[in-house]
């Protein structure tokens, strides 16, 4: 959808692309957010979750200067079409080599007194 934004001159479909993509990366932040939460430990879930905060948010502002410099290279169209070449093969790297990942299914819930003794809800 990155590459069809990119190259659209039509305003109705550019809008189609960018809410098509708005939606898949609410789907990706949530399915990030749960698979780290259920395979962090209780003790480590904080640190886990603010770690995620800080890349996906921090590191969004750092990755403004590479927009910009690609974008008075290329022009705009030219550096939508390299980040989304970019965010395609690092995807396909991912799902290549992490089964692990491709596969993920969460851990049993644990019993609530075991929930309690780590300092969960009792």
């Amino acid at each position: 959808m990155l590459l069809v934004f990119a190259w659209s001159r039509s305003f109705p479909l550019s809008l189609a692309a960018l809410a098509l993509l708005g939606f898949a990366d609410a789907t990706w932040g949530t399915m990030r957010n749960a698979i780290a939460q259920l395979a962090a430990e209780d003790a480590y879930r904080g640190r886990v979750m603010s770690l995620i905060v800080i890349v996906s948010r921090g590191l969004t502002n750092a990755s403004q200067l590479q927009t910009g410099i690609a974008t008075a290279l290329v022009g705009a169209p030219g550096a939508a079409t390299i980040g989304a070449l970019v965010v395609a093969a690092v995807v396909g790297a991912v799902a290549a080599r992490a089964e692990r990942l491709r596969h993920f299914t969460a851990p049993s819930p644990r019993p609530i007194a075991q929930a309690a003794e780590a300092g969960g809800e009792s």
